[in-house]
């Protein structure tokens, strides 16, 4: 039988309120993510928890549902233009195209904290989506706002950016990793993923 610690949030969906960001090696991080196939007043409910637990990690702009331990395919984040920052919510999100051209850039997570490195990603991604309410939408999406993008469909297909990080920084990262392992076990984590 699972860890308390690695069961999916109670009353997440249900009333309002901060979830915990499970960190790393926490197995919501791995799982597989369900598609979403009912767009009702619950998904509305966790689509204002997860801006919620965004606006109160601070420094962070984006958060898939699995790093709050639940495991469907749904992304917030913010897209910051200027002083300005407007929340998106993609349910089921796929990526279309993506661009040849990539760039290299420092990226952190919030289930990965003081975990940093360079990660490659195109520059562009053409995208579809589902609204809230369930309509479909296509779009590109460029630059700064394309890694984040990519970084957060990544966590809906089960991968963390320390797999796209090079031997020498994940090297770099050991002993912030081992620590975060141990901290796992330490709660009562009983199914830690690599």
């Amino acid at each position: 039988m699972a860890a308390a610690i690695d069961m999916p949030p109670t009353g997440y969906d249900t009333q309002r309120k901060i979830l915990d960001v499970v960190k790393w090696p926490h197995p919501a991080l791995r799982r597989k993510n369900e598609e979403v196939t009912v767009f009702d007043e619950k998904l509305h409910m966790l689509a204002v928890n997860l801006f919620d637990t965004l606006r109160k990690e601070g420094g962070g702009v984006g958060l898939a549902a699995p790093q709050v331990g639940v495991n469907i395919r749904v992304m917030a984040y913010f897209d910051v233009r200027g002083d300005k920052a407007v929340g998106k919510l993609l349910i089921n999100p796929k990526i279309i195209k993506r661009g040849e051209d990539t760039d290299v850039d420092i990226e952190e997570c919030l289930s990965f904290p003081g975990v940093k490195g360079p990660v490659t990603r195109s520059t562009w991604v053409e995208v579809e989506a589902q609204t809230i309410d369930g309509k479909m939408r296509n779009f590109r999406i460029e630059g700064f706002q394309a890694r984040l993008f990519q970084h957060e469909y990544d966590h809906l297909d089960g991968v963390v950016f320390i797999d796209h990080l090079d031997q020498g920084t994940l090297d770099k990262n050991l002993l912030k990793l081992q620590n975060m392992k141990n901290e796992y076990a330490n709660e009562g984590g009983s199914e830690p993923m690599p």
